[in-house]
């Protein structure tokens, strides 16, 4: 019996979220993503088709949940995206003087009623300064 193995391929936006996670994250990641080499559709389940391209959907449970969703291209796997399921923990935003500050503004942002994200949005993401 031949074992055969896949070459994976991974898209910018999933490679730059793997970057920016914990190394022991990161690490029980990738250890998933190369066992995937082997035995990518038993591995994964099936999530959705689209356009005649199947992607596949790998749940990691480590305290929070990940998510990798890839498809299967030729002789590789291409790893769409990666998903964080859990809580955002961020200990340190800013310099010290502006950290409640800017707590606040991205707590803030995540609670923002529809209409002031179309505002927003209209704006380009960028804030009007006010004169004071």
């Amino acid at each position: 019996m031949k074992l055969m193995t896949f070459y994976v391929l991974m898209k910018e936006e999933a490679y730059f979220f793997l970057e920016r996670l914990d190394k022991s994250i990161r690490e029980q990641i990738q250890k998933e993503i190369v066992s995937l080499k082997f035995n990518p559709i038993r591995k994964g389940k099936f999530f959705f088709s689209f356009g005649g391209v199947v992607y596949f959907e790998k749940r990691i449970f480590s305290g929070d949940g990940y998510r990798i969703y890839y498809t299967i291209n030729d002789d590789s796997v291409v790893i769409a995206s990666i998903e964080y399921e859990g809580t955002v923990n961020i200990p340190r935003i800013g310099n010290k003087k502006t950290q409640k500050k800017d707590a606040k503004v991205l707590r803030g942002l995540a609670k923002a009623s529809k209409a002031t994200r179309k505002r927003i949005a209209k704006l380009g993401g960028k804030a009007k300064k006010h004169k004071r």
